[in-house]
């Protein structure tokens, strides 16, 4: 395996605005640190941006996850739930568990609705 290799292809895909390449990109940069590829945390966050722009449902599971625990962005309950809402919305089973985690548990200026959640994963 050639990340390298994979990271300028998906480079070149992703300057194309092509939505999987900035999300394998934005894979990449968060995963590597080694072969090639170095971590880079913020510019995987913005990777996973510009995908999820594009209505890429990973991308904002994704971006919810990194915002609920500060990851390559500032965390931000907030923008967590409104990220795993758009992924959730599109069926996505990890954002629906992640979403009704925060409605079901207390996170700062995030509401509290355990119904809202039970339907989640119901």
């Amino acid at each position: 395996q050639d990340l390298a290799e994979a990271a300028r292809f998906f480079r070149r895909a992703s300057d194309r605005g092509h939505a999987m390449a900035q999300r394998l990109l934005g894979a990449l940069l968060l995963q590597s640190g080694g072969d090639g590829v170095p971590r880079d945390l913020a510019e995987a966050a913005r990777y996973f941006c510009l995908s999820a722009d594009q209505g890429d449902a990973t991308a904002h599971c994704v971006l919810g996850d990194a915002y609920l625990e500060g990851i390559g962005v500032p965390a931000d309950p907030c923008e967590a739930a409104r990220f795993f809402r758009l992924a959730a919305d599109q069926q996505m089973p990890s954002a629906q568990l992640g979403l009704d985690r925060m409605l079901c548990e207390e996170y700062a200026d995030v509401p509290t609705d355990n119904r809202a959640g039970a339907r989640l994963v119901a």
